[in-house]
């Protein structure tokens, strides 16, 4: 049997602020998944909510007998399913749905045929997801006039524009200071999400490189538990590294370290550890792929991710062991977060004048 909204309050919308958004994701949702697409999508809608606009989460997946989690927000839980969809959108009345979900574009093609706005908020390059089991387009237009997107960096718009010929908005996550600062005793190298896709193997032989360094390889996504044990012991091999577990709150990590390490094999589509370390004036160590280096700026530097362990090794020598480069670096770090373009409410404003747009521009 499909919930009942989890919340039941919808603040009165601004006068300036006209559209009524349907958010529309897969659970689970933050903070069961700390995706840092997940996570954005949260704040983004605890902003909205704070600006007085109208909107709702419809969170699709299986139905559960007692909610897991909470929101701060109105939403709802329902299965999968194109009519589960078509029932929110008569019961909410929205003026345009807002996408993120990894099957994005079979949902928008449900919104379409009911001539809903439609906006895609992408926050990586694996487009195979966006489709029903990675089988790529059905029937679905990707120009078609009420669709449009929004990609949360430039590299994530250019891998739209190359693979799907499609142009997107760049929009960055959303990365509030005062949920990240900290004072930090900048003891450590930091490594979140100790994963092969994440440089595990990079991160243990610079572990190696240099057992005069503290490092701290933190867990973020849901490992199991073999991968765990495995890693375990790899590590009780290396005095010098501590395993920590997830944590909700960032600011314990950050007020330990000296350098963000992310040495990715993925392409990242952002980076958001490495923007939200830098709200702390942390440098960042990180491969040349994907969005990492527009992440990064000139806060840090940027590796080959094929280049080899010396290449790796010389560029945390330079960050961390000359003390007028580290300062450099951290001042640049602090700078690159503090950017007015880059704060919530710019971002925010944004976000409302694209959702605004798109949805003024094709209303019914």
């Amino acid at each position: 049997m499909a919930s009942a909204p989890r919340s039941t309050h919808v603040r009165t919308c601004s006068p300036d602020i006209a559209v009524r958004i349907l958010f529309i994701s897969q659970s689970p949702d933050y903070p069961e998944n700390p995706a840092g697409g997940r996570i954005n999508a949260d704040r983004l809608c605890i902003r909205l909510r704070d600006r007085g606009v109208q909107f709702a989460l419809l969170s699709l997946g299986e139905i559960v007998s007692a909610a897991p989690y909470v929101l701060d927000y109105p939403a709802y839980m329902r299965p999968d399913t194109p009519g589960s969809i078509r029932e929110v959108i008569a019961q909410f009345q929205p003026e345009l749905a807002m996408l993120q979900c990894c099957r994005c574009f079979d949902v928008a093609d449900t919104c379409l045929s009911i001539n809903l706005p439609t906006l895609a908020y992408l926050h990586d390059t694996e487009f195979n997801w966006l489709f029903h089991q990675g089988s790529g387009p059905r029937s679905i237009d990707l120009a078609h006039p009420l669709l449009a997107y929004i990609a949360n960096s430039s590299y994530t718009a250019r891998r739209l524009r190359d693979v799907l010929g499609i142009d997107a908005s760049v929009l960055p996550p959303f990365i509030e200071p005062e949920r990240y600062r900290t004072e930090t005793t900048r003891q450590s190298v930091v490594f979140v999400n100790p994963v092969p896709e994440k440089g595990v193997a990079r991160a243990i032989r610079l572990a190696e490189s240099r057992p005069d360094i503290e490092f701290e390889f933190v867990e973020s996504w849901k490992l199991h538990s073999p991968y765990v044990d495995n890693l375990r012991a790899m590590l009780r091999l290396l005095p010098n590294v501590k395993l920590s577990a997830p944590v909700s709150d960032m600011r314990e990590v950050y007020g330990r370290a000296k350098v963000l390490l992310a040495p990715s094999r993925w392409a990242e589509a952002w980076g958001r550890v490495v923007s939200e370390a830098q709200v702390n004036g942390i440098p960042a160590l990180v491969s040349d792929r994907g969005g990492l280096p527009e992440a990064l700026g000139p806060g840090g530097l940027a590796v080959d991710e094929d280049a080899g362990d010396e290449s790796w090794s010389n560029a945390l020598a330079r960050i961390w062991d000359d003390p007028s480069e580290y300062q450099r670096l951290a001042d640049a770090a602090f700078a690159h977060a503090a950017r007015p373009d880059f704060q919530p409410d710019a971002l925010l404003d944004r976000f409302i004048a694209i959702a605004s747009s798109h949805a003024g521009t094709h209303a019914p």
